[in-house]
């Protein structure tokens, strides 16, 4: 066999392999801190990859909800989450390779994004003292 058939044959074999395994890098932890006013409306959300429904939740002030996940190896791990609080609501993503890349804390392979949802819309934090505003309600 001709060493670059033979080179494409493993690397392919080698892909399909980590696929199967579901190999992976970093431990993720995303925490979805409820930063509205104390009152009556919950925020309900519900978040998911293509894998993994987390279901219907609900937070109410200051309350925090928070999921750990493994990227996978080819770093395609997307999760999303669609936000609602009394008639407002928003839906995007709130980890992504770009998202980890540029707004969370990457340290050792452990990554940790924090999200805070507040009145005028959803901020994100590396460390929950330093807050970049991302989207505002629909």
């Amino acid at each position: 066999m001709h060493m670059g058939h033979f080179f494409l044959s493993f690397m392919i074999t080698l892909t399909v392999a980590l696929e199967l395994t579901g190999a992976s890098f970093d431990d993720v932890r995303v925490t979805i801190i409820d930063q509205l006013p104390k009152n009556p409306r919950l925020l309900y959300f519900r978040c998911q990859d293509k894998h993994h429904d987390l279901g219907m939740q609900a937070l109410l002030f200051h309350q925090v909800f928070s999921w750990n996940f493994r990227t996978d190896i080819f770093g395609r791990t997307l999760y999303f989450c669609h936000f609602y609080w009394g008639s407002s609501n928003q839906i995007f993503d709130v980890f992504s390779l770009n998202i980890e890349y540029y707004h969370c804390q990457n340290g050792e392979g452990h990554v940790r994004c924090f999200w805070g949802v507040r009145p005028d819309g959803f901020y994100i934090s590396k460390d929950t003292k330093t807050w970049v505003k991302m989207h505002t309600w629909v």
